[in-house]
């Protein structure tokens, strides 16, 4: 925030020194760029809620993972370190098999 104040201070001792026809111009760009500013900022505001949102539906609360779920993860994850379970050959393999 602070840099956006000193850029905009930057313009406006810039524009006093400008002829008058020149002024006019310059001060729609930077009207335009303070707009433009406060839109970028709005948006990140957005953005960022999105992400909220989109954290929040991704990962499920610790909470709502049961305890028999973890253990069949566990069990699960001990049998491929054993060797157990299901191998391809390829990508496509493994896509026909799961559409089957």
């Amino acid at each position: 925030m602070h840099e956006r104040v000193s850029f905009f201070i930057h313009l406006q001792q810039k524009i006093t020194k400008l002829k008058d026809e020149d002024k006019v111009r310059f001060m729609s760009e930077v009207e335009l760029l303070r707009k433009i500013a406060e839109d970028v900022a709005v948006l990140r505001e957005k953005v960022d809620s999105m992400e909220a949102l989109l954290i929040e539906a991704i990962y499920p609360d610790e909470d709502l993972i049961s305890p028999e779920f973890i253990k069949r993860v566990e069990e699960a994850e001990k049998r491929i370190k054993r060797g157990e379970g299901l191998k391809f050959s390829s990508m496509e393999e493994f896509l026909k098999s799961v559409e089957e």
